[in-house]
């Protein structure tokens, strides 16, 4: 009930529906999907071969270029259907269609050819500058995955050419300002006092516009809420 097309859910291989017909068998492969619409799901972007929000909102990412290319649909290697490749050079994609809080949660799936990236390169960032709060989600030039803003860096682990699931969490409860990283449904780092703004999403460059992320990103989504850690641990187990 929360599909936006068929092919959200798979489909059956071509059939014809004759005059004569009285009765058809067609299968369904289900892939399935949640339960009930979650409105705190503010952007999902799958990437089955496009940039299409498969949220309730329709914020589709706008590409720059046509540099983007996707893997080929359930190969071995994927998380989830295909995946968004990033060559490292000018791939990325944006949009400004979005306003977030001090509530929020961001998870993705990344698989980084760390050897061919540098300090800053970015898998995901929220404007065109460093100041105010603007932030990013680069790779540190360390095999570490950072959370970036201005006052704060955090950091975990990051394993080149396989699957790492990254999430970064924050909560405004008493005013702490408090942002969580974690990685394979594991707590890595945190800092408080931390202030965050969102001009926009942009996935593959980092906000100065100079560092873009090489490697595969899949299964982005992005929520107005805090997921707790058991809920992060359960998104990490549910691919």
């Amino acid at each position: 009930n929360t599909a936006r097309k068929a092919d959200q859910f798979g489909k059956t291989s071509s059939f014809t529906i004759a005059i004569g017909d009285t009765s058809k068998e067609v299968s369904l492969n289900y892939f399935g999907t949640e339960s009930s619409l979650d409105t705190t799901l503010l952007a999902h972007y799958a990437f089955e071969g496009n940039l299409i929000d498969e949220s309730s909102y329709n914020r589709d990412l706008t590409e720059v270029g046509s540099y983007i290319t996707y893997t080929t649909t359930n190969n071995q290697s994927n998380k989830s259907g295909q995946a968004a490749l990033f060559n490292g050079t000018n791939t990325y994609a944006y949009t400004d269609n979005i306003t977030v809080g001090d509530n929020f949660t961001i998870a993705f799936w990344a698989n980084p050819d760390s050897s061919n990236m540098g300090t800053w390169d970015s898998a995901f960032s929220t404007g065109d500058s460093t100041s105010s709060g603007r932030f990013q989600i680069d790779y540190s030039g360390s095999n570490q995955i950072r959370f970036n803003v201005a006052g704060d860096t955090l950091f975990a682990d990051l394993n080149a050419d396989v699957w790492n699931h990254i999430v970064i969490t924050k909560t405004d409860s008493t005013d702490n300002k408090t942002v969580s990283l974690y990685t394979d449904g594991s707590l890595q780092d945190s800092g408080t006092q931390l202030t965050t703004l969102w001009d926009k999403i942009k996935v593959g460059l980092n906000r100065s516009g100079g560092g873009y992320w090489k490697g595969y990103i899949d299964e982005l989504k992005i929520y107005d809420r805090t997921l707790t850690g058991t809920e992060v641990s359960t998104l990490y187990e549910s691919y």
